[in-house]
């Protein structure tokens, strides 16, 4: 592939972090990538990867107005992109999902480019799902995705993880003083500034002092999280966002976190015990999807958003916290099911794929 390969994916940590593994891969390979997302990704890309930032809106949520306003987005995105096509035609393009992938992968299979695609989540979502009966391949990150076309060409990858995650030492559990983190993401509000701080300090008090907490909060809530956890005389590292997550796993007993398809590749790589509260608003429910791929053999938790209280929380920290072997097993069981070798079986089935187009194209 002598032209460079486009990278199309939505604006959120769920879909640029594995584009941005698969491009590190890619590039070992002499691969010359773009990236390709709306605003919100752009700030998550490093500074030296050339990237596009595309006019993008959801048509899906709110209301009809801001449907059609995000549709009059999409549509000068997709002029943006089919001015880059023209400039300078890429090899591929290769979705992540999310509504800023979308006008990508569509111009390119206008225009007669291949289109490949990756699906994070458990749930096949609405983007990827509008396209994928044109993509040469659609690559998934769980082997019983669902929402997948019959006729598709599937290949099983699994979800490329950043190496500093899948390089943790195995769990082993602390013998004197416990830590919780805590990662509430931008979705995380009410659930995780509150519901999840307050189950924390409602731990007995003899609990309360053998245990230390990360927690990831919304900017607003800072101040008053940090007052809760000096009431309740615990040691707590507060901030709006970590830029050391892997390092914060590697010291965490147990993760309380969303299940964004990521998130849980990620600690099934750390091999760290969680619970995981499903975002309840999400896309055709798929964090529950993912949540489930990791509870079902007993390497998670998860609670409904709807069940969860500060009672329940709170006795579940206590009885996983007086549990060392139940975490060190739940460890145990997410590495299992961690993504190993994902980006370089990605790159494997984008190799294979593009090999006879090109041998096409060369006779």
């Amino acid at each position: 592939m002598t032209h460079p390969v486009w990278l199309a994916s939505g604006g959120t940590g769920g879909h640029v972090f594995p584009a941005l593994s698969l491009a590190d891969a890619l590039e070992t390979k002499g691969m010359d990538i773009r990236m390709l997302t709306d605003r919100r990704g752009s700030r998550l890309i490093e500074s030296h990867r050339p990237y596009t930032a595309l006019p993008a809106g959801s048509p899906f949520a709110g209301s009809v107005l801001r449907r059609l306003f995000a549709a009059a987005k999409l549509a000068i995105g997709g002029v943006v992109i089919l001015a880059m096509i023209a400039r300078k035609r890429p090899a591929c393009v290769i979705g992540f999902g999310g509504y800023p992938s979308f006008m990508p992968m569509l111009a390119a299979r206008l225009c007669g480019i291949p289109v490949l695609m990756h699906e994070q989540n458990a749930i096949m979502g609405r983007s990827n799902r509008l396209l994928a009966g044109w993509a040469q391949l659609v690559m998934t990150s769980w082997h019983d995705t669902s929402g997948l076309p019959q006729t598709a060409n599937i290949r099983h990858t699994g979800l490329p993880v950043r190496a500093p995650f899948t390089a943790l030492p195995d769990y082993q559990p602390h013998n004197s003083r416990h830590h919780i983190l805590v990662l509430g993401g931008s979705q995380g509000a009410y659930l995780f500034g509150e519901l999840v701080l307050k189950a924390i300090t409602a731990l007995p008090a003899a609990i309360r002092k053998q245990i230390s907490i990360t927690h990831q909060i919304r900017t607003e809530q800072l101040e008053k999280a940090r007052a809760q956890y000096q009431d309740a005389g615990m040691q707590a590292e507060i901030a709006s966002f970590f830029d050391d997550v892997p390092e914060k796993m590697a010291v965490a007993d147990i993760i309380i976190c969303r299940a964004g398809a990521s998130s849980v590749a990620e600690i099934a790589s750390a091999g760290r015990a969680a619970i995981f509260i499903p975002l309840a608003g999400a896309m055709d429910d798929h964090q529950t999807a993912n949540a489930r791929a990791l509870e079902a053999d007993g390497g998670a938790i998860m609670i409904n958003e709807a069940d969860c209280t500060i009672e329940l929380l709170s006795d579940m920290l206590s009885g996983l916290l007086g549990a060392p072997e139940k975490r060190k097993k739940m460890a145990r069981q997410a590495r299992a099911h961690s993504h190993s070798g994902a980006a370089d079986k990605m790159v494997g089935a984008i190799f294979d794929t593009m090999a006879p187009a090109a041998q096409g194209g060369a006779s």
